[in-house]
């Protein structure tokens, strides 16, 4: 069992290897095209190096398989979640059900790595194997899209304070909601552009300012985006004025994330405590199984050992829910 956990390991990480170089590649083809108008030899636009070919033929079967997925009413469902990964500028084209496209095709690349490994060893491929590889390879790049979808959604929150100082002096200026959300997507760069790009598009297609900010509150979970939210459309039903508004808010949001700075450079250490005693006991138990599969085999075979394992588990998760409520209960809302 440790040999084939190793393989499956070892075939990932070539795997992964294989995708970073290929990006690192394309990265210095792009740098070529811009520098190659000062070159005594410049290429032409039209142009397609090998790896864009290999790129644009890779996306080509992806779309291919995603569109079959597509015609399933279920596999249409899901995909739906995956839309929030989309950037602003690519959601003419992709859609929901590429990722899913993508899941399904890493997890048959590496069931095929095992079955390729069976046949060079000669044996009989382990179903349970099998079924772990391709699980692995599914589920693994939800960690990685859920990774940036939240580093994405933190930077967002980051620029949230300037984003409101900005329209407020705007609105101070005589602008409109409107213009000041204008200066917002000509001003400023990154995923808070690509939100407020939605914005624009979400009122000239008839949506009010509230229910816009809604939904940009529903894609990046901000309860200080919802605040914005209900604040304007309580000003515009109360009819209220906007400036008022904007400089509660802005004073709202500086004084929230004052007391959110103190209370993270308190708990700093306690999260790092929490984070490592976590991760430790899953680095000991998989080293240990590589290093001797058996080692844990008595904990399967009899009653005591089921109960230990059941005991020790619960008290585990148990150890986290505690611990997480504790730290992150009292944060300031």
């Amino acid at each position: 069992m440790g040999a084939y956990a190793i393989q499956i390991i070892t075939a990932f990480l070539l795997l992964l290897i294989v995708v970073i170089f290929l990006r690192a590649t394309a990265s210095s083809v792009k740098y070529e095209k811009r520098i190659s108008r000062f070159a005594l030899i410049s290429r032409t636009d039209d142009e397609m190096s090998l790896f864009d070919s290999f790129f644009g033929r890779l996306w080509n079967f992806i779309h291919s398989f995603s569109n079959l997925l597509r015609k399933n009413i279920i596999f249409r469902n899901i995909g739906k979640g995956y839309e929030k990964h989309i950037p602003y500028e690519k959601s003419n084209y992709k859609h929901g059900t590429d990722f899913l496209a993508i899941k399904f095709l890493l997890g048959i690349t590496l069931v095929f790595c095992e079955l390729l490994s069976s046949v060079i060893r000669l044996s009989i491929p382990n179903v349970t194997i099998v079924v772990i590889a391709f699980l692995f390879g599914f589920f693994v790049a939800d960690i990685i899209w859920y990774t940036k979808y939240n580093l994405r959604n933190k930077r967002v929150n980051n620029d949230l304070l300037r984003v409101v100082i900005t329209m407020n002096n705007a609105l101070k200026s005589g602008s409109s909601i409107i213009q000041a959300i204008e200066i917002i997507n000509k001003e400023f760069n990154g995923p808070i552009k690509e939100e407020f790009s939605k914005i624009l598009l979400d009122i000239k297609y008839g949506l009010s300012i509230e229910n816009a900010f809604e939904r940009f509150a529903n894609r990046v979970k901000s309860k200080d985006v919802r605040y914005i939210a209900s604040a304007i459309g309580v000003g515009d039903k109360t009819g209220g004025n906007v400036i008022n508004v904007f400089s509660g808010i802005q004073k709202y949001i500086s004084n929230k994330r004052k007391i959110e700075n103190e209370y993270n450079s308190i708990t700093a250490g306690s999260f790092f405590m929490y984070r490592f005693l976590t991760v430790i006991p899953i680095i000991f138990i998989i080293s240990i199984f590589i290093l001797s599969p058996d080692y844990f085999r008595p904990l399967f075979t009899n009653f005591i050992g089921i109960l230990s394992l059941t005991l020790l588990v619960s008290l585990y998760f148990l150890y986290i829910a505690m611990t997480n409520t504790i730290l992150r209960g009292n944060r300031y809302e």
